[in-house]
């Protein structure tokens, strides 16, 4: 008794002031900036697009009466706007899974040099179709997709090793898929390779002492530990082929229209207002994609647990 009597008559210790940053912490007004700058630099745009969509169309007839969904029906109903829909959905997942399966076999053959040196030449070999910009791969596939090109021919030669008839490449969606391709590979190697270089080496070696195929320990041990990395890389690759533009004004031409050169040719025609119902089109079809995307993995985990 008399040392808790002691103890409660002891002078209690100043409690130190808070600094200002750990306040501005603990209150979440650390987020205030960035929540700022996504609302105008996204949710801004997003809102201005999706109102001037819901606006009359100037190239229709005045004497028709005006419904907020117009602009949405026009796009759903008629074919040349179905067709770029289509062909944006296909090329967009065409090229996430090419994309993806080439970088994963290109982070594989990295991981499996031991000196670190040839896989920065080869990293930066890798990365300089990002320095050199999308016009410039664009300008180099149409040189080799002319007739007689070396694009031209092996493109050709495929085609006829499957049975189809010899065409032409530039300025067709094969032309545009590739280019998409070659565009979106460096970004998905540079989300893998880094998760995949964190992969422990013994746990590959361990498992190829014990008699596991090289396939079987790619697929049990090597993909599960990459798991993250495969679903970033597949959302930027799957982001990237939706909002492609460059490869598919040059490489795939005006015949072969998907909603990026879609809401170009509408600006140009001077019909803002189905551009903007368009554009607003193109970000449902990415978040779906990406929803649904999420939800196959998802349920994959669950299946494996």
């Amino acid at each position: 008794m008399e040392v808790a009597s002691s103890a409660r008559s002891l002078p209690l210790p100043l409690l130190k002031k808070r600094p200002r940053s750990y306040l501005i912490g603990a209150s979440g007004l650390g987020l205030l900036p960035a929540v700022l700058a996504f609302g105008i630099a996204v949710l801004w745009p997003a809102i201005a697009i999706f109102q001037r969509s819901l606006e009359a169309n100037p190239l229709a007839d005045p004497s028709l009466v005006h419904r907020p969904w117009d602009n949405y029906a026009k796009l759903f109903s008629e074919p040349l706007y179905l067709d770029a829909m289509i062909r944006t959905l296909r090329v967009s997942v065409i090229c996430t899974v090419a994309s993806i399966l080439i970088s994963l076999a290109i982070v594989v053959g990295l991981t499996a040099y031991r000196r670190k040196e040839v896989s920065s030449i080869w990293i930066f070999a890798l990365i300089a179709p990002i320095l050199s910009g999308p016009i410039i791969i664009a300008l180099g596939w149409i040189g080799l997709f002319v007739n007689d090109g070396i694009g031209f021919m092996v493109v050709n030669a495929v085609r006829a090793l499957f049975g189809f008839p010899e065409g032409r490449v530039l300025d067709t969606e094969v032309a545009m898929t590739i280019g998409t391709i070659h565009f979106v590979v460096p970004f998905a190697v540079l989300t893998l390779y880094p998760v995949a270089r964190a992969v422990p080496r013994e746990l590959l070696d361990v498992s190829l002492t014990l008699g596991v195929r090289p396939v079987a320990t790619l697929w049990r041990v090597f993909l599960p530990m990459c798991r993250s990395g495969l679903i970033a890389a597949s959302i930027i690759a799957l982001a990237m082929a939706l909002s492609a533009f460059v490869n598919a004004q040059f490489l795939g031409g005006e015949r072969n229209l998907v909603l990026t050169t879609l809401v170009s040719q509408l600006i140009n025609t001077f019909n803002p207002t189905m551009a903007a119902a368009a554009s607003a089109v193109l970000v449902v079809l990415g978040l779906a994609l990406v929803a649904a995307y999420g939800r196959i993995l998802a349920r994959l985990e669950a299946r494996r647990t």
